[in-house]
């Protein structure tokens, strides 16, 4: 009976740490197709004035980085709020110097 209990013991703490990555990557995959059909479904945009989109995890947070054609650099984060896509914020790319205003944002909402 004790040998069982640290069969299964040992089993589940070696799987438990694959459910937890793996469920981020599949969160990740969600939220960046989520975002793509957002911006193009409800905010009008093609799939050309998208030049990059990024998904990434912060402390178990996902959000999703895009960057704009017209754009380049600026980058806009976007996350799921209660099940809703939001822009979140907004910032220079790598490399960019660029002084911000938010009246000169083209894609902020």
């Amino acid at each position: 009976m004790r040998e069982k209990v640290r069969v299964w013991l040992l089993v589940t703490l070696m799987v438990l740490p694959l459910f937890t990555f793996g469920s981020l990557e599949v969160r990740e995959l969600i939220l960046e197709k989520r975002v793509m059909g957002y911006l193009i479904e409800e905010r009008g945009y093609d799939e050309s004035d998208i030049k990059e989109l990024i998904t990434e995890s912060r402390d178990f947070a996902v959000e999703t980085i895009v960057v704009f054609s017209d754009e380049p650099e600026i980058q806009y984060q976007y996350k799921s709020i209660k099940g809703k896509i939001h822009q979140s914020g907004y910032g220079l790319v790598a490399g960019f110097s660029k002084s911000m205003e938010q009246a000169n944002l083209i894609h902020l909402e």
